[in-house]
């Protein structure tokens, strides 16, 4: 089976003039994204992490707040590898027992020092 590789920034402008992109719900199971969802400034708010190259991510940021989790910027849209599938920031700081599949995993709130911390150990595989 193929891996399907993301477009550059540079492809997507192609295809689509105008375009921003902003890479942000990928990297939490969407039941958890529900159930991890937490008043602004609780003691338990998860994070995740948003990358994109302009202004579109404060959008992204405010959206999320409104769904209640915090935002840890994850660089740009070329630095968007560190949450990738495979990396430490994708999935698993949301994960209660990784060794449950997503679906029985009841989740646990991963706050934004977790994510920066997992974003700092991700090492590109390219």
């Amino acid at each position: 089976m193929k891996r399907i590789e993301a477009l550059t920034n540079q492809e997507e402008q192609r295809y689509v003039p105008g375009a921003r992109t902003v890479k942000a719900f990928s990297t939490i199971y969407f039941e958890h994204l529900l159930s991890l969802a937490r008043p602004a400034a609780s003691f338990d708010r998860s994070a995740l992490p948003v990358s994109g190259d302009d202004a579109a991510k404060k959008s992204v940021a405010a959206l999320l707040d409104r769904l209640g989790h915090d935002t840890v910027d994850a660089g740009t849209t070329a630095q968007s590898w560190r949450v990738q599938d495979g990396s430490p920031a994708y999935v698993l700081p949301y994960l209660s027992d990784p060794r449950l599949p997503w679906p029985r995993d009841p989740g646990k709130p991963a706050d934004a020092q977790e994510i920066r911390t997992a974003l700092d150990t991700a090492r590109n595989r390219s």
